[in-house]
Formats: structure tokens, sequence, C-alpha cells
């Protein structure tokens, strides 16, 4: 399947709703699917250079939290769901600007998307 690509600002909280760790832009790679249905799989990196947001991410190694993705350029819902986030090994990103994402559960997309139903039995 063909790969896009999203960037979108966007937020890591524990919790749905909750208090922000870290912000900053964040590119989103994923499989081309239905436009709306939640994304199984993707995965991407979030720009984050504030020290104190950095360090809450390492404090929070290995916890599932939540990330929110705003509407930007066409993209006109939220996006949110579940994340696994780590920094970006120093060899990697030597400046400490990145933040890797990967997914720990389906990415919502859309409040209104409605998986077909299948057709009733006659």
């Amino acid at each position: 399947m063909p790969a896009e690509t999203r960037t979108l600002p966007g937020r890591i909280a524990r919790e749905k709703d909750g208090e922000a760790l870290a912000s900053g832009w964040c590119l989103i790679a994923f499989e081309t699917i239905t436009r709306g249905a939640p994304l199984e799989e993707w995965r991407g990196e979030m720009g984050c250079t504030d020290a104190e947001a950095r360090q809450a991410i390492t404090d929070a190694a290995g916890e599932t939290l939540y990330l929110h993705l705003d509407p930007y350029a066409g993209e006109f819902e939220p996006w949110h769901g579940p994340v696994t986030a780590a920094l970006v090994s120093e060899d990697l990103d030597p400046d400490a600007r990145r933040i890797t994402l990967s997914a720990a559960g389906p990415m919502t997309r859309s409040l209104y998307y409605q998986p077909d139903k299948e057709p009733a039995e006659a």
C-alpha cells in the first residue's frame, strides 16, 4: 500500500485531555486507508527542544501516553490516540530535538467515521 505522511501540531500527555508533557510539530507516517478511518499502525516523530519536556518523556519511558494532534493544513478534525514516546538517540540526533512516536493502539482521525456495516441477512 502507498504510504502517506502528515505534519501536524501536537502534544503528548499522560492521559486523554491531560496536561501536556511535551508539544511540538509532529510528522506522522501511515499506510493509505479510507479517509477518516482509525490508524491501526503508524509511526512518527515530534520536534521538541524544551529540556523539561524532554526530561518528562525520559521519565515516562515504557508508559503508554496519549498523543493529540490539532487540525491543520487540510485536516479538519483532531487526531488522537495512545502512543509510546522516546527520545531519539544522541548518535542520530546530536542537537537533541526529536522524539520518536510509536502507535500503542488505534489513532482516531474522525469523530464521525462509521465503519461500513455488514448488510442485513435476508
